[in-house]
C-alpha cells in the first residue's frame, strides 16, 4: 500500500454484486486504501445500476477526505450504463444532491469487468 500524495491524481475503483460494494483508491496504479460493506436487505432489491451507482457513491464518501483538495479525480467501473446517467444532461434529483454534495470534478470511466 502507498501513501496518498495530494498533488497527483487519483483513482477509485468500484464495483457492486449482489451482496456488497467494494472500492478501491488508487494512485498510478498503486493501492492507497480499500473498502467495501455488504448490502442491507433493501439494498439487496436494487437493480443492478442502482447498486453500481451505490458503489460510486459509497466509494467516494468513504475518500472524500482524500479527494478534497486534490486534482480531478476519476472513478472506475465496469457497469456501463453508469457512464450515461452520470454524464446525463438531465440528471435527476438525486444527482443533483449528489453532485452538490460533493462538489469535486469527477471523471467516470469504463473499466472492463472479468467474466
Amino acid at each position: 500500500m502507498a501513501c496518498f500524495d495530494p498533488k497527483k491524481e487519483a483513482e477509485i475503483l468500484v464495483d457492486a454484486s449482489p451482496y456488497g460494494l467494494g472500492a478501491i483508491l488508487t494512485q498510478q496504479g498503486k493501492v492507497v486504501c480499500y473498502a467495501s460493506r455488504a448490502l442491507t436487505d433493501v439494498e439487496t432489491r436494487y437493480s443492478q445500476t442502482e447498486r453500481e451507482m451505490l458503489a460510486v457513491v459509497y466509494g467516494v464518501d468513504k475518500f472524500h477526505m482524500y479527494l478534497y483538495g486534490s486534482p480531478d479525480f476519476t472513478v472506475s467501473t465496469d457497469h456501463k450504463p453508469l457512464l450515461g446517467i452520470i454524464r446525463s444532461m438531465k440528471p435527476c434529483s438525486a444527482r443533483i444532491e449528489w453532485r452538490l454534495r460533493y462538489a469535486l470534478s469527477i471523471q467516470v470511466n469504463l473499466q472492463a469487468g472479468q467474466r
